[in-house]
């Protein structure tokens, strides 16, 4: 009934390009799910040189009848080291996911969990469908995860305002920095300061995974952005020995600006409490409508139990978009 046709399979079509991508778009009108690529053409080149360079990259379409009718996918990143971390999505066009569909693709991770020897990969949901699918799989719960967007009516203009002007005034000691794309003279701050924060996350269950950052990844990715036209913008703190203190990032794809995601917000423990995350934030919005001022919306994905960021966040304006979940699945509970 169903069969999966991966990307970089040499019988994967523009036909199937071109399908694949109307998938995606009628995902993204139904479901609120996040699409960036304007065209077939513009997904293809991304996609495919992202598989150029993660070898453990897995993307498939899930085929029924001849028609595509959901999507699927495994990346194990740092593939065969300590800091292995498998990472898998999955979604389809359906108000309510098939039981058979449910079956057959629990069934395909279970077949890429055995070709990349992993017993565990964690996943995430977005609404209640996927939700129901993950359960079905019998994964474990990790987190609940909520997604936000701040646009120009929401946005609560006099307070970020009000932080952009003053919090520096109080840290004077401070300088910042704007920049593209992770660039070499800071690659090796970067690194250390992002494997920083993410083992800082707050989680609601303690897990044997955390994402592994080092020089190598941000200089592959910085080189994909600049084939793909997606700059990376990057807000950075720095103190008087130059050493980086605080750091907010975010998405950009110029062609199409109806969506910009916000990403990592970071402060080094010691320069916590001084107001820095908000300042970032407030600054990060106001470079993105400087320079992309018909752009639609800003929006980030949390942690529930983030409460400092989901604090700031309710205070500059971001209201709750869709709401899921973190998960971890085991391997045994496929078979």
């Amino acid at each position: 009934m169903y069969d999966v046709l991966y990307v970089d399979d040499d019988s994967f079509t523009d036909t199937h390009w071109r399908e694949y991508y109307e998938l995606l778009a009628a995902i993204k009108s139904k479901y609120k799910e996040h699409l960036s690529a304007i065209s077939w053409q513009e997904l293809k080149s991304r996609l495919l040189s992202f598989a150029e360079e993660e070898k453990a990259y897995n993307e498939a379409v899930i085929m029924c009848g001849g028609s595509i009718v959901g999507h699927m996918g495994l990346w194990v990143r740092h593939p065969g080291t300590p800091d292995q971390h498998p990472w898998a999505w999955f979604d389809a066009l359906y108000d309510s996911i098939p039981e058979s569909l449910v079956s057959f693709s629990g069934q395909q991770f279970l077949a890429l969990m055995n070709r990349h020897k992993i017993d565990e990969v964690h996943c995430a949901s977005h609404d209640e469908r996927i939700t129901a699918v993950a359960r079905a799989w019998k994964a474990e719960e990790l987190n609940r995860l909520d997604e936000f967007v701040l646009d120009e009516k929401s946005a609560n203009s006099e307070t970020l305002d009000q932080w952009r002007s003053s919090i520096l005034r109080e840290n004077k000691t401070l300088r910042h920095e704007f920049f593209l794309n992770y660039p070499k003279r800071y690659v090796e701050q970067l690194s250390v300061f992002l494997k920083m924060c993410l083992r800082a996350m707050p989680r609601e269950r303690e897990d044997n995974f955390s994402w592994h950052v080092d020089e190598a990844d941000l200089r592959r990715d910085g080189k994909w952005r600049e084939k793909n036209n997606l700059p990376l913008y990057c807000i950075a703190l720095f103190d008087s020995d130059d050493r980086l203190v605080a750091l907010t990032e975010a998405s950009v794809s110029p062609n199409n600006l109806e969506t910009i995601d916000q990403l990592m917000t970071g402060v080094a423990e010691e320069y916590r409490g001084r107001g820095l995350a908000k300042w970032l934030k407030a600054s990060m919005y106001h470079k993105l409508r400087q320079d992309f001022p018909e752009f639609g919306r800003l929006i980030t994905a949390m942690r529930a139990v983030n409460e400092p960021i989901q604090h700031i966040n309710a205070q500059m304006g971001f209201y709750k978009y869709r709401s899921g979940y973190e998960f971890r699945i085991h391997r045994k509970d496929l078979m």
